[in-house]
């Protein structure tokens, strides 16, 4: 079974969260995205039956292997400063399921508030 990369990734609470990534294959040219979907997940720890948050997903550039994931500032600001847990699982558009990445998500404070 192939390792799967760990990516630490910070929050701040109160702010628009998005981050981009750009899949490869294994022989290193970009991935075609073309009817893929992503799904990330939030949680206190990997057996939790709570999801702190759901990220939204978008491809931004499919035959280019780009997409993003984000957070709202209203969804940032609702989740406590802490360490959480976040995978990525991809659906490729055979059905096949495999988690591309995961690791620690770090919710920072925020000082200025509205």
């Amino acid at each position: 079974m192939a390792r799967i990369p760990k990516r630490k990734i910070r929050i701040r609470r109160g702010d628009t969260y998005v981050h981009s990534v750009v899949e490869y294959n294994d022989d290193g040219t970009l991935s075609d995205l073309t009817g893929n979907t992503f799904l990330i997940q939030m949680r206190s720890d990997s057996e939790s039956t709570t999801v702190v948050a759901t990220f939204t997903t978008a491809i931004t550039s499919a035959l280019n292997g780009a997409w993003q994931f984000s957070l709202t500032a209203t969804q940032t600001a609702a989740i406590d400063v802490g360490v959480y847990y976040y995978d990525v699982q991809r659906t490729y558009s055979d059905g096949s399921i495999h988690t591309r990445f995961q690791g620690e998500a770090e919710v920072e404070a925020d000082i200025s508030r509205v």
